[in-house]
């Protein structure tokens, strides 16, 4: 009688492999007496029915035991192992005649133990089974899904490209927006990106950031690029649509001008609403940069401007105390792209200027001159004042 000892507990993977080998084995003798006596020996099916106790540990793993002889249990555990076709193989999901990777998940790039174990209960345990198990983006959704690991975590470990950001996330049909990623690779002629099934154009491509023109659509959809014949994950955008009478707004900024009182400089936006439609409250944005100084936007609030309305809020206004230097001076219109603005690329006006220094005996210095007028706004109705004579 076997020693009650040696009935340890095992693994479901376990004594399929076991099994699997002794199948294996027991092939290759009946293909030598089936090359020796000229006839076809093969194991067509075998089928094994083994009572056995189960526990589930406190690692969360599924632990068998084979019921002791002459004892019975309730759990009955049901193995049929058959042929298979080679046209069953095909469906495969990796190609068996490829080298099988032998590492161990411990080696991906910012794996954690909790992920690791996380992987382990759904069979995963090798960077191998990880690529079998992760072919196809369906196929990775699922994992992330029955793991909680994050599908973009899965995509970075496998070293496989993805979108994590799409910049803005609204804007009108036929916009521009910046797409964040990783391992994008070089763009190939069959590369494509796709929202609500129709292909963007790509204007600039590199392999953590893309610049697309959206397609002509409306609504909400998902973004998503093919490269390598492989699909990427999925960003939400949304088209807004405008209204078919056109009667929108347009927030045009034309030129920024400031006086100096010694350290103290008051900046003035010149912001008009060049559209047939009211714009509704807005925020504004001020930026002013040097080599030696940045600080931060400053954001203020903006009421409705109706049309052809010139803005003579206080917002429009910043009051400022800087040292001598030159600086760039910037305001931007609706920064965070939340209305449909007809014409974007005249909601933002920059400005270099000279700030004269102001030495402690002197006094009041007479009104700095613009030094050069970096502008961006593109549209033909505005022509921004530049002038070389004091404001």
């Amino acid at each position: 009688m076997a020693n009650q000892q040696d009935n340890t507990e095992w693994q479901l993977a376990e004594i399929v492999d076991a099994i699997a080998a002794e199948i294996d084995r027991a092939e290759d003798t009946l293909s030598l007496k089936s090359y020796a006596r000229g006839k076809l020996m093969t194991i067509k099916q075998l089928k094994l029915d083994l009572a056995v106790d189960v526990r589930y540990s406190p690692e969360r793993e599924i632990l068998f035991r084979t019921a002791e002889p002459g004892k019975s249990s309730a759990t009955v555990l049901k193995l049929d192992f058959a042929q298979v076709l080679e046209s069953q193989l095909q469906g495969v999901r990796k190609d068996l005649s490829k080298p099988i990777s032998t590492r161990s998940l411990t080696t991906l790039t910012g794996i954690t133990k909790d992920e690791i174990k996380r992987l382990n209960r759904i069979a995963i345990y090798s960077v191998d089974d990880l690529e079998r198990y992760t072919q196809t983006a369906a196929m990775l959704a699922e994992v992330s899904t029955k793991t909680g690991i994050p599908e973009l975590k899965i995509r970075q470990c496998r070293e496989l490209p993805f979108l994590s950001e799409v910049k803005p996330a609204r804007g009108l049909p036929g916009s521009e927006v910046v797409i964040e990623g990783a391992n994008l690779g070089d763009l190939d002629p069959n590369t494509e990106i796709l929202f609500q099934g129709k292909p963007a154009e790509i204007l600039e491509w590199g392999e953590s950031r893309l610049r697309i023109k959206m397609p002509q659509v409306k609504g909400s959809g998902m973004l998503f690029a093919i490269i390598d014949g492989q699909t990427t994950n999925l960003l939400p955008w949304t088209a807004m649509a405008i209204s078919t009478d056109k009667p929108t707004f347009d927030l045009a900024v034309r030129d920024i001008s400031f006086t100096q009182k010694r350290h103290l400089i008051t900046l003035e936006a010149d912001l008009v609403n060049l559209g047939s439609k009211a714009s509704g409250p807005f925020e504004v944005w001020w930026s002013i940069s040097a080599p030696h100084i940045r600080t931060r936007p400053i954001i203020k609030k903006h009421g409705s401007l109706k049309p052809n309305q010139k803005s003579a809020e206080e917002s429009i206004r910043l009051q400022i105390e800087l040292g001598g230097g030159e600086y760039n001076v910037s305001f931007r219109v609706d920064p965070n792209n939340q209305h449909a603005d007809l014409n974007r690329d005249n909601n933002t006006f920059t400005k270099t200027i000279q700030v004269l220094g102001v030495r402690k005996d002197s006094k009041e210095t007479k009104d700095p001159r613009v030094v050069k007028d970096s502008k961006e706004t593109k549209d033909p109705r505005i022509t921004p004042r530049i002038t070389n004579e004091p404001i």
